[in-house]
Parts: C-alpha cells; sequence; structure tokens
C-alpha cells in the first residue's frame, strides 16, 4: 500500500521505513545498522516499558540506563518485562538489577 503526501508525492511504507533510518543515521552519526537498531528498541521502549519511557522523557534515567534495561528484558515473557518496568520505576529495583536478570 502506498500513501500520498502533498505535492503528489508517493511513499511505500517499506521506502518510508528506510528513509527514517537512514535519517536517524545521519543526524546522529551512526551506521544505519546502529539506527535501526535504536529505532527498535525506542519502539520496544515506548510500547512495553511505559514506566522507562516516561522516566527517560522526564529526564530522570539516561538514554544508557533505558537501552541497558530494554536489552535486559527483551528475551523475558511480557509479564516480566511488566514487572521490571513497575519495579524500577517505584524504585524497588536498580538498574543493575534489571540489568543482570538476563
Amino acid at each position: 500500500m502506498t500513501t500520498r503526501e502533498p505535492g503528489g508525492i508517493t511513499h511505500s511504507p517499506i521506502s518510508k521505513g528506510f528513509i527514517t533510518r537512514r535519517a536517524v543515521a545521519l543526524i546522529t552519526g551512526q551506521t544505519l545498522n546502529s539506527a535501526t537498531n535504536d529505532l527498535h528498541t525506542a519502539r520496544m521502549i515506548l510500547r512495553e516499558l511505559p514506566g522507562i519511557y516516561s522516566a527517560l522523557e522526564r529526564g530522570q534515567i539516561s538514554w544508557l540506563m533505558a537501552r541497558a534495561v530494554a536489552d535486559a528484558t527483551a528475551t523475558l515473557p511480557a509479564w516480566a518485562r511488566v514487572q521490571v518496568d513497575q519495579a524500577m520505576v517505584t524504585g524497588r529495583v536498580t538498574s543493575s538489577e534489571a540489568t543482570a536478570w538476563r
């Protein structure tokens, strides 16, 4: 399926994703692969770790800490990720403990 933007420009979802990854790579000075990984991690944080996302947005934690928690919990079942997210937000677990759960 393609989408039409003002000015008659059409994009397929695949090309839009590639353009986004390429733009992130260029802006951040990363390789395309690194930018793709960061975008994947950002989507995971946004969708599956809402407490971590809120803390990141408020500046309470760094991107490195958020990414470490996302990486450490990526292989956990969804219910366990929710528990880690809630425990970190309430202060019941530290980031070093969360990353040790892998």
